[in-house]
């Protein structure tokens, strides 16, 4: 099964990912994490991403993002979850060609949507605790960036992302800004009313 989250920042794309993750028992993929990794690690492709996400707010060119996020399917043919991607029109290309030559096929797609000052708000408020917790801050989740990441990063490429998964017919909108708990439940159901591996 190949689950995806997209969704404006702050949406829980991550958290909801990670539920699913232990309950179905999926890889989970963050292009948000996978790109903080390697840039921490101090990679030629982290430093380059870094570029993009860290200094400006906006994505990451797609011959960087893919080609890191290949290398995590790999090991994980046809089963994971993916969180946060496709984030571009470039980023569909790629993943469209890359599951066509594999013959792999999207089960559901999730929307998680939220309103920018709701997404605002959460994402300011674990920033604090994230960094009172590890002493780190998050380069991307300061006001200006945080507002980039949603009008550039989020609002300019995801019509396209939309309507091409609603034409497949695996697309869900799901309300964000509820409880997670019911957030979860909600996304469950949809799993166990149309998952067709189980007819």
């Amino acid at each position: 099964m190949i689950i995806i989250f997209i969704g404006p920042p702050g949406a829980g794309k991550g958290t909801q990912a990670k539920l699913l993750s232990q309950k179905y028992h999926l890889p989970h993929f963050s292009i948000g994490k996978i790109l903080r990794e390697e840039f921490e690690k101090g990679t030629k492709e982290g430093i380059a991403a870094w570029e993009y996400w860290g200094k400006k707010g906006i994505n990451v060119p797609s011959r960087i993002s893919f080609a890191l996020l290949k290398k995590y399917f790999r090991a994980n043919k046809s089963n994971f979850i993916l969180d946060n991607f496709p984030r571009t029109r470039a980023n569909l290309v790629d993943l469209k060609r890359y599951f066509k030559k594999r013959n792999l096929t999207v089960d559901f797609v999730f929307h998680l949507g939220m309103r920018e000052n709701e997404g605002m708000t959460r994402l300011l408020k674990r920033a604090k605790f994230d960094q009172n917790q590890t002493g780190k801050k998050r380069l991307d989740e300061t006001k200006p960036l945080i507002k980039k990441r949603f009008t550039i990063g989020y609002k300019k490429e995801i019509g396209g992302i939309i309507k091409y998964f609603k034409n497949q017919k695996v697309l869900y909108f799901i309300n964000g800004a509820k409880d997670i708990r019911d957030v979860n439940q909600n996304i469950i159901n949809i799993i166990n009313l149309h998952d067709k591996t189980k007819r």
